[in-house]
């Protein structure tokens, strides 16, 4: 069992094997999300940067991209670690004078293939942070330990749909095995405990995945998700974003359009 800051180090110096497991490092349950870490190491050469979206030709027909535009909720190394094997992708979707088609895609570094597509539209974007959940889309594959994948989003506005009018945001993501320990842990704490120890450790979709849940609760429970999930997004400098609806997760099957998959 290795530590998160030495497993960084062996990402970064490409000596990672499959089947890395990240130990349990430390859990308060006193501590702030806005306490939390996350390393800012790049842990693979080359790596994009396109948390903030960008295109050769930016649909400013239906989004005005001079004040808003599609943005990956992530640290701003535009990298995570993640226990996940079916992790959720959170970004941030304005508001568009048009429908909008999305395409999501997910592809394995080592091997640059495309293991999963979907394609959607028409979505009407009332702008609000939006994720794709890979356990609720049909067919997605399971990141497997040891990898490395980017998941990309791409607008475009309908009805053109033109391949040459579109945005793009591609981030990085590296799936990890957790050990026994933080495994046993998680399972006695409730959802909002777990965010943090997700956040203390160092996995951020993990993180934001436990308070997208949490937030769903009501009472003051609700209130809890909403400043936990505020100070997680502040701790990145996403505070733009803190206060920004949640979308409707799921898809209807009319938004679905086409989509493939491949397993690993």
């Amino acid at each position: 069992m290795v530590g998160l800051k030495k497993a960084m180090t062996w990402l970064g110096q490409g000596l990672l094997g499959g089947g890395l497991a990240i130990a349990w490092l430390t859990f308060s349950s006193t501590a702030t999300l806005a306490e939390a870490s996350f390393p800012d190491s790049r842990f693979n050469d080359g790596s994009p940067d396109r948390r903030r979206a960008a295109g050769p030709r930016c649909p400013h027909e239906c989004i005005n991209t001079e004040q808003e535009t599609i943005f990956a909720l992530v640290p701003e190394s535009n990298q995570t670690v993640t226990t996940l094997s079916q992790p959720d992708f959170f970004f941030y979707l304005p508001q568009a004078d048009a429908d909008l088609q999305l395409h999501f895609e997910l592809q394995q570094r080592s091997s640059g293939k495309t293991i999963y597509g979907l394609s959607l539209g028409p979505i009407v974007a009332t702008g609000g942070v939006k994720h794709f959940s890979l356990a609720e889309l049909p067919d997605a594959p399971h990141l497997q330990p040891g990898e490395s994948y980017y998941w990309e989003v791409t607008l475009s506005c309908m009805p053109s749909g033109s391949s040459d009018m579109y945005l793009l945001l591609r981030s990085e993501v590296m799936r990890v095995e957790a050990d026994s320990q933080l495994k046993q842990i998680l399972e006695q704490v409730d959802l909002l405990g777990q965010a943090r120890l997700y956040a203390e450790n160092g996995f951020w979709l993990d993180s934001m995945a436990a308070l997208a849940k949490a937030k769903q609760s009501s009472g003051n429970a609700h209130q809890e998700a909403e400043e936990a999930w505020q100070s997680l997004l502040t701790s990145v400098g996403l505070e733009f974003f803190t206060h920004k609806p949640m979308l409707l997760n799921r898809f209807s099957q009319a938004e679905i359009q086409a989509g493939t998959s491949a397993d690993l």
